[in-house]
């Protein structure tokens, strides 16, 4: 249960670091496939096959460029530290790719326009689907969607494959987008454990310590001002909920209480500030025209 907690909470902070722009990515890359995909429709036909390679590149470094674009402005919005989560994001993409590259390399998938455009797309599915479990469950539907798509246009109609992929994969990636943004208007809930002032302290001085490191419960207790009895029964709260640890142990005679954040509590934490700075940054954005600035 402790697991599947963390993991929601990773979930759930995944979905806040977007900052709202995940949509937007996602119709990005849409408008580049139905463009590539259409033109790649047209120009093989046109018996053009050579512009085709060229368009793609063209298309794939305005997606690229668009994606840092986008990346940047979520990052200079810089409501958390988790704002960076698009340089991984950019990262785990470029992988996809290379790894795409070095497989049509090895296999010579390059004289086989159908084989290499499904594999690309496979890949591209593959990667909405992992992305969809970290961040809206839609995404994953999509991208399982298009991966089914993919197949049944290669293996039953590959003579539309191009213009199949162009109308309906973009289009389920541009639906994706906006029917994930629904939950990106709710307002974020604080975690009640966390938002009662002594427990917040607590567990700000404990994920103030690096990770592995534990503080002495009278150090915790002095830092805090507060008596052992009260520092007890907020520790225990925190240490239910699975936030913290505690463990006595023996210095000698001497008895030793240690503390520390668990990674659940670490999670947990950053979710909470997460939703402040978010609640702080929809007041700001939304003051225009309602609020009455000061002279």
């Amino acid at each position: 249960m402790d697991d599947l907690k963390a993991i929601r909470q990773i979930m759930e902070h995944a979905r806040r670091a977007s900052d709202g722009f995940g949509g937007w990515f996602v119709v990005l890359w849409g408008v580049i496939w139905f463009l590539g995909f259409t033109g790649t429709h047209m120009l093989f036909h046109l018996q053009h096959q050579k512009a085709i390679s060229w368009r793609w590149t063209l298309l794939n470094s305005l997606g690229t460029l668009g994606s840092i674009y986008l990346g940047i402005r979520m990052a200079q919005r810089g409501r958390t530290r988790s704002s960076t989560l698009w340089v991984p994001l950019l990262l785990y993409w470029l992988a996809l790719a290379a790894f795409d590259g070095l497989l049509i390399w090895q296999l010579r998938l390059y004289t086989d326009g159908l084989h290499m455009a499904l594999l690309l797309v496979l890949t591209i599915a593959l990667g909405y689907i992992q992305l969809g479990l970290f961040t809206h469950w839609s995404i994953s539907v999509i991208g399982l969607f298009i991966g089914l798509l993919a197949i049944g246009l290669a293996t039953w109609l590959p003579g539309h494959f191009n213009l199949g992929i162009a109308f309906l994969g973009s289009g389920a990636l541009i639906a994706a987008a906006f029917g994930s943004s629904g939950t990106e208007d709710d307002m974020p809930e604080l975690d009640p454990v966390i938002h009662q002032p002594t427990r917040l302290h607590i567990l700000a001085a404990l994920v103030g310590l690096d990770d592995g490191d534990r503080a002495d419960f009278t150090f915790l207790r002095d830092l805090l001002r507060l008596t052992d009895g009260n520092l007890s029964v907020h520790l225990q709260r925190l240490e239910e909920a699975g936030y913290v640890k505690v463990e006595k142990t023996f210095i000698g005679r001497r008895p030793k209480t240690w503390v520390w954040a668990t990674p659940e509590g670490r999670a947990a934490f950053a979710a909470y500030v997460d939703a402040l700075e978010d609640i702080l940054y929809r007041s700001r954005e939304g003051t225009d025209g309602h609020c009455d600035r000061g002279q």
